[in-house]
């Protein structure tokens, strides 16, 4: 049997198998875990993976079947969980079809079977598409939630934009103005002053 830590593994190389996730590290950010936590998991420096961790991780991934992580399961997805509880109603159903005594002729019309049928229907339809539509519920909230944290992104993205660009028509609006103005307009001494003859004067002395 394996343990928590392998079960633990299992689940993220499913998670990113399947597309759910980029690598380790992009689960553990989509998860809120630590960002070693996975790393000291799969290296063995964590003794047994905490329920905690497992809760969050299945909490984020509704893909996840809980069950497998705490060893109670084979079935590391809630797909695969659903379609094994499919096939089991299938013969289940199919058990009741043949419920007649071996050797003995059917005694059920087809009136019967039809019934029978519909009622095969009905436990693999209560059974199977409440827990497809669970999953398909929290992936639309994920992607949701995605959706809001990119235009918040994007806003900020816009903000700093246009800060950026006022910025840039304020040093272009001062290079233009010092580059058509007078250069010695604010020069503290006259223009020429070498040549003035009051500065001859003085030197001639």
């Amino acid at each position: 049997m394996k343990s928590k830590n392998e079960l633990f593994m299992d689940a993220i190389e499913w998670l990113i198998d399947n597309g759910l996730a980029a690598n380790q590290g992009d689960v553990a950010v989509k998860a809120g875990l630590g960002p070693n936590l996975i790393s000291r998991i799969k290296n063995g420096h964590v003794k047994a993976v905490s329920d905690d961790a497992i809760r969050v991780l299945c909490d984020k991934f509704n893909e996840l079947n809980i069950d497998y992580l705490r060893g109670k399961s084979d079935c590391i997805s809630r797909y695969e969980l659903a379609e094994k509880k499919a096939d089991a109603a299938i013969k289940e159903a199919q058990r009741l079809l043949d419920a007649n005594p071996p050797n003995e002729p059917r005694q059920h019309s087809s009136m019967d079977d039809s019934l029978l049928y519909e009622k095969a229907i009905k436990i693999i339809y209560d059974k199977v598409s409440g827990q497809f539509i669970d999953v398909l519920k929290a992936q639309v909230d994920d992607q949701r939630h995605t959706i809001q944290l990119l235009e918040q992104e994007i806003d900020e993205k816009n903000k700093t934009i246009a800060s950026l660009q006022s910025h840039i028509r304020d040093l272009e609006s001062y290079i233009k103005s010092h580059a058509t103005g007078n250069p010695l307009e604010n020069y503290p001494f006259p223009v020429g002053v070498a040549d003035d003859s009051t500065t001859q004067m003085i030197a001639k002395k």
